[in-house]
């Protein structure tokens, strides 16, 4: 990946989050205009914690949130921040009312919805799947509703919380490379949380490593592999170089 990062469309600052004997502890953490942030570490670190903060889901107990610069409301987490989540949660029905579910709340224009569902499901791989049942999809299918009904709305930072880990090896490793293209195509800021290594690789232009709540080191995936590191930060991250040939 070679993004060059922009101006911060997320800052955090001095955030704390504390439900013992767990403490979350950033003093300061930005998302990049235009870049994928990985957000990587082992489970318990508080990788989907920092995520829930950023997306509403979680309450900071201290600490500042902007959004472009505006402190980060709720009402501003609606308007403007989307989700894709580890497991899809389809509702019965076809697969483009799956997808514009989040269009119908925010009473977009049946005409648009139309032209935004079926646009972002040829940009997932799902041209043609509008009136499929979801009932009949593949694991990786219903990954990629899921991603695009989180992609039509269009949003200023999409928040991905392990939205692969349910799947097979082989099948994650073809769907990151998949996801990660996508994303960089439409210029979308996005967070990425993850367990896999292998995955941060694929997907992200810089990865955040997290340990016992707190950031251990952060930068490209060169950057993260050259000398230098902690003991810790080199043999956590030892990768199977077949992913990197994805």
């Amino acid at each position: 990946m070679n993004a060059t990062p922009g101006p911060a469309r997320i800052r955090i600052e001095d955030l704390r989050v504390s439900y013992p004997p767990f403490e979350l502890d950033i003093d300061a953490f930005e998302l990049p205009r235009g870049t994928i942030t990985a957000l990587l570490g082992p489970s318990g670190c508080g990788k989907s914690t920092l995520l829930g903060v950023i997306g509403g889901f979680e309450a900071a107990h201290v600490g500042r949130l902007f959004l472009d610069g505006e402190p980060l409301s709720p009402a501003l987490v609606r308007q403007h921040v989307a989700a894709v989540l580890q497991t899809p949660y389809l509702m019965k029905g076809s697969v483009a009312y799956n997808v514009g579910y989040g269009l119908r709340l925010r009473r977009v224009p049946r005409r648009e919805q139309r032209r935004r569902i079926v646009a972002v499901l040829e940009l997932v791989g799902l041209g043609g799947f509008e009136s499929r049942s979801i009932l009949g999809l593949s694991g990786g299918e219903a990954q990629r509703v899921a991603l695009a009904r989180g992609l039509v709305l269009e949003p200023n930072v999409l928040l991905l919380d392990e939205p692969l880990s349910s799947l097979d090896e082989n099948l994650r490793a073809e769907l990151a490379a998949e996801f990660g293209k996508i994303l960089h195509a439409q210029g979308v800021t996005a967070l990425y949380v993850t367990h896999s290594k292998e995955e941060s690789f694929i997907v992200a232009d810089r990865i955040v490593l997290m340990r016992d709540g707190r950031i251990e080191t952060e930068g490209t995936p060169k950057e993260l592999l050259a000398e230098g590191q902690s003991d810790w930060t080199r043999q956590f991250l030892k990768i199977d170089p077949w992913w990197l040939k994805i």
